[in-house]
């Protein structure tokens, strides 16, 4: 289902998360999120994100609802209220957290912060580029 999102297949991601019986937070943090990405207003999509967050925030998912939610402050300019958000994400599966704790800070002239995060950022993606091509193709 994810590829169908990722293909750009919304539609088909649409018609089959309501079929999904989860069974635990993980599947639970799936279904919530992928539901927030489908809201046509950003209003419904943030507070779905949010929430999915606060309730399911150990799990994937639950921390990728939270970079949504960031990143849906930073473009409305709620730049406070972004990095809260960032901070809450733990996950090192997640290296665009500091990209965009690196926009926000630079957004709010701490420049020194931002560069910092921007180092980070780029070190982590790097990284998380090398291990990707040392990963035999599956």
């Amino acid at each position: 289902m994810e590829a169908s999102y990722h293909k750009g297949r919304v539609d088909e991601l649409a018609d089959r998360l309501p079929t999904i019986k989860a069974t635990n937070d993980d599947e639970r943090a799936f279904v919530s999120h992928y539901s927030a990405l489908l809201k046509k207003t950003k209003s419904e999509a943030l507070e779905l994100h949010i929430r999915a967050g606060e309730r399911f925030g150990k799990t994937l998912y639950g921390q990728k609802s939270l970079l949504e939610a960031a990143i849906i402050h930073i473009l409305d300019r709620n730049y406070s209220e972004a990095q809260i958000q960032l901070r809450k994400i733990s996950s090192p599966q997640i290296p665009e957290r500091m990209y965009w704790l690196a926009v926000a800070s630079l957004a709010q002239d701490d420049y020194s912060s931002a560069i910092s995060r921007g180092k980070l950022s780029a070190a982590q993606s790097s990284g998380s580029a090398r291990r990707k091509r040392a990963l035999p193709d599956q």
